[in-house]
């Protein structure tokens, strides 16, 4: 997709958090609006993802899961166009859920964190769906296995520092409790579906 960046800044009161200590999820800011804030990380060009079609048959069912998935901030935008990772493909128009900035869960409205704290956000949130990082972790592992260009910066920079912390946090504390890891994170538990957002 054109236009948009992906940010960790959308709170997440029902998945990777509570309602008292929030985790952090993945939105879609138009770039437009991005342009105007403070941000510490680079920009890319595109965003990466992955889009389904869903059988006629399944359209109900798909969008009350969904709709009941999102409900934490986000909206739909009908239409976006999303270009495909075949050269020549047609583009296609896709539904895409974003957190916009005026959603009451959006954290980044007065100012844009810095990596290292989210990083840190990250890292101690935990809520029904799981650990926060591991949200991230698959994430990453997502992007990256989708194609050899897919990329994005800010995934890869939060990523890289969540690890750090990881790996700092098992040093200081031995066994304290269990480390989940980029190489422990099941994409398939919890919400599959919930990994891929954005």
């Amino acid at each position: 997709m054109a236009g948009f960046v992906r940010r960790f800044w959308q709170s997440s009161e029902d998945h990777r958090g509570t309602p008292e200590a929030p985790g952090r999820v993945v939105t879609l800011i138009e770039r437009s609006y991005w342009k105007t804030l403070n941000d510490h990380d680079d920009d890319d060009d595109q965003v990466w993802g992955m889009a389904f079609r869903i059988k006629a048959n399944k359209v109900k069912e798909v969008m009350r899961e969904l709709n009941i998935r999102e409900i934490n901030g986000y909206s739909i935008r009908n239409g976006v166009e999303v270009f495909l990772s075949e050269p020549g493909a047609p583009r296609i128009k896709a539904l895409v859920y974003i957190g916009t900035p005026d959603n009451p869960q959006f954290v980044a409205r007065e100012r844009v964190p810095e990596v290292d704290e989210l990083a840190r956000h990250i890292f101690n949130s935990r809520g029904p769906s799981g650990e926060n990082r591991d949200y991230l972790y698959n994430l990453y592992k997502s992007l990256m296995g989708l194609c050899p260009a897919a990329h994005d910066h800010h995934v890869s920079r939060l990523f890289h520092r969540v690890v750090a912390i990881e790996a700092e946090d098992e040093v200081k504390h031995p066994g304290e409790h269990e480390t989940v890891g980029p190489d422990t994170a099941d994409p398939r538990s919890k919400d599959e579906q919930e990994e891929m957002e954005g």
